[in-house]
């Protein structure tokens, strides 16, 4: 009699156990549901016709601009409001010779102007030099006579970042091949692309390249962005060999030297972009294309890092690029199947965010604790029916 009761007893407990513990998948499954059906804590402003997607943008005082970096030639738009954009006539670039306009890098100059630097490219491999840098700068209804700045002999992609110091110095950084000698020839190319930086003085250009990499036949290297701390000037990049990938930062106080690359841990692998949020916290942006969701991670000292979703896109994601104004406000641009449209934070749809993120932490919640209980009584279960 006693031993049935037992048996009854160990039954009841296996099957209280069992139902807690479906009980704690279906808590985690709601709080999952309601986690990436959460909307973001930014809002759609204004749909933007008449204007392709661009990844290049800056505010000089009240004005924006937007350039899109075409497969041969750049355009640049100006808006006032972010919504209605209109085309600037980029009279310096000289349409009577055959070159590629697809890198330019923007900036604002001490005296409250947009700068431009581009790069003429030459479309002949077999020509050189390659690529020659120009300088000028738009008041908003004049562009000043571009300047010459260098040369470089090979082609070079992605010019990145164009940044001023306060004596008038001008700091850029590009990325182009390594070129290795072979029995003393050098050869047409690599497989391996590294950062190169140049600072433009009033009596000089002091060329370098920001750092060495250990695989010189086959690397990658992307993301690359300059990000001000103090007295320091950092360059974040992702550099990617056959044996590793990792996220490495240098930094530089007069942009003619760069100390050694520093691997860094940085809170996803996805990295679209890294800057200063208008709050002068370091911020990684991260989407992904054909996606739904973006997602900024914000910092202050490189370690711990906050996770917040900003938006989610019924429709599949095809770009997105983010920004800060001259009066502190973040903003951004986000091209959808259906569009692209302009967004920036919104109070509500924090407000909104925040308590979805109570919920889920409710839900995660009970449902580890639900599911911890019912795996100590499910054991407990089985462990008392080996019991006499």
């Amino acid at each position: 009699m006693v031993s049935n009761v037992r048996k009854v007893t160990r039954e009841k407990k296996v099957l209280v156990a069992c139902v807690l513990l479906s009980s704690a998948l279906i808590l985690a499954a709601a709080g999952w549901r309601l986690e990436t059906r959460a909307s973001g804590t930014w809002a759609v402003g204004c749909e933007i016709e008449g204007l392709d997607f661009c990844y290049v943008g800056l505010q000089v005082e009240d004005t924006r601009y937007l350039a899109d970096i075409g497969i041969e030639n750049s355009r640049l738009y100006t808006s006032h409001d972010g919504c209605i954009w209109s085309e600037v006539e980029i009279s310096v670039f000289d349409e009577t010779v055959d070159k590629w306009r697809n890198d330019l890098a923007l900036f604002k100059t001490l005296d409250n102007n947009l700068g431009m630097v581009w790069v003429d490219t030459e479309p002949s491999a077999k020509k050189k030099p390659r690529a020659a840098y120009f300088l000028s700068t738009f008041d908003g209804q004049d562009w000043s006579a571009p300047v010459f700045l260098f040369y470089r002999e090979n082609y070079c992609v992605d010019l990145v970042d164009a940044m001023p110091f306060d004596n008038g110095d001008l700091l850029l950084l590009w990325k182009e091949p390594v070129y290795l000698e072979i029995n003393g020839k050098k050869a047409k190319g690599t497989g391996c692309n590294v950062i190169y930086s140049a600072l433009v003085t009033a009596e000089e250009i002091i060329t370098v390249q920001v750092f060495e990499t250990d695989s010189p036949s086959f690397c990658y290297t992307k993301g690359f962005h300059l990000i001000i701390e103090g007295e320091r000037i950092w360059c974040v990049f992702d550099h990617r060999t056959p044996k590793f990938e990792a996220y490495y930062r240098v930094w530089t106080e007069d942009g003619k030297t760069w100390s050694q690359p520093e691997e860094i841990s940085l809170p996803t692998s996805e990295v679209d972009q890294i800057f200063k949020t208008a709050e002068r916290d370091i911020a990684v942006f991260e989407y992904q294309v054909d996606g739904n969701n973006g997602f900024l991670y914000k910092s202050r000292d490189w370690k711990t890092w906050s996770k917040t979703k900003i938006f989610n896109s019924k429709e599949m994601i095809r770009g997105a690029y983010l920004s800060t104004d001259e009066n502190g406000n973040d903003w951004g641009l986000l091209q959808t199947e259906k569009g692209l449209f302009l967004i920036a934070p919104s109070e509500e749809n924090f407000s909104v965010y925040e308590r979805t993120t109570e919920m889920v932490d409710i839900f995660y919640g009970a449902s580890l604790a639900t599911g911890v209980f019912s795996i100590v009584l499910l054991v407990w279960g089985i462990w008392s029916s080996f019991r006499p």
